[in-house]
């Protein structure tokens, strides 16, 4: 039984780091990452425009001044992230968590926010305008 417990164990810890080697790859090779967990992770300046990232995992990332333009963030959680100075204009946040985030001199131009929440707790409106919250 032992024996078992140690095996199980090995296994998890293993599977865990095969998945967080996985998302770092499929984000280097191919720029995209749906649903990766990418918590924790340092990506300041990093240039991620255009990227599928729908449903991905930021959570406590560092995202200072990464380039976001035109990102597909759709369902993404991005809680307690840091977004400062990201450019972040025409990406789709519709459904994505911001609660906690910090924003300081975000650039949201023309990007879709409508029932994202936004970083106060409070979902935005889904009649917001682009790059509006409520």
């Amino acid at each position: 039984m032992k024996s078992f417990i140690v095996v199980l164990t090995v296994f998890m810890l293993y599977s865990g780091a095969a998945w967080a080697d996985r998302a770092d790859k499929e984000l280097a090779l191919t720029g995209d990452c749906p649903r990766c967990d990418l918590s924790g992770k340092k990506l300041e300046k990093a240039n991620l425009a255009g990227a599928d990232l729908s449903r991905a995992v930021f959570r406590k990332a560092k995202l200072k001044k990464a380039n976001l333009a035109g990102c597909n963030l759709t369902g993404a959680d991005l809680r307690q992230s840091d977004l400062s100075h990201a450019d972040l204009s025409g990406a789709d946040l519709f459904g994505a968590n911001l609660s906690g985030a910090k924003i300081k001199k975000t650039n949201f131009t023309n990007a879709r926010l409508a029932g994202a929440i936004w970083v106060d707790g409070i979902p935005c409106s889904a009649s917001a305008a682009p790059g509006q919250c409520r």
